[in-house]
């Protein structure tokens, strides 16, 4: 299966759990990996035949500085779903990385990564 990946996109945003990290923008990495047929694209060399992704670089940024969520678990599924449900792909993976992630005086990297599939997105259910 074929990938267009999308690493280290930079985004300063609000999400976590203390009430601080609503408030005071972060820095976060997103890395998005969507799997699909790019065959068509390829041979037609034609954009509608594959995913625009500037337009999609555009939406993630959009989705991630414009909602609040406590967990980047949270952000990662928002965002697999989001793809999921506006381009045609097979399945995604979605890494979300807080580079500055705060707890007691720490500052330290953290980081999840999930991989979705639109098939059991359109069953009623992201695996």
């Amino acid at each position: 299966m074929d990938k267009i990946i999308l690493s280290d996109i930079k985004v300063m945003a609000t999400h976590g759990v203390n009430p601080e990290e609503k408030q005071e923008k972060q820095p976060f990495n997103i890395s998005i990996i969507c799997y699909l047929d790019t065959t068509q694209a390829s041979i037609d060399d034609d954009i509608s035949a594959t995913i625009n992704y500037a337009e999609l670089y555009q939406q993630i940024i959009q989705e991630v500085e414009t909602t609040s969520f406590n967990l980047i678990e949270a952000l990662a599924g928002h965002l697999a779903e989001m793809i999921l449900k506006n381009y045609h792909v097979k399945q995604v993976k979605v890494k979300v990385e807080k580079s500055e992630a705060k707890f007691n005086g720490m500052v330290f990297p953290a980081a999840v990564e999930i991989k979705r599939s639109w098939k059991s997105y359109r069953k009623g259910g992201l695996s």
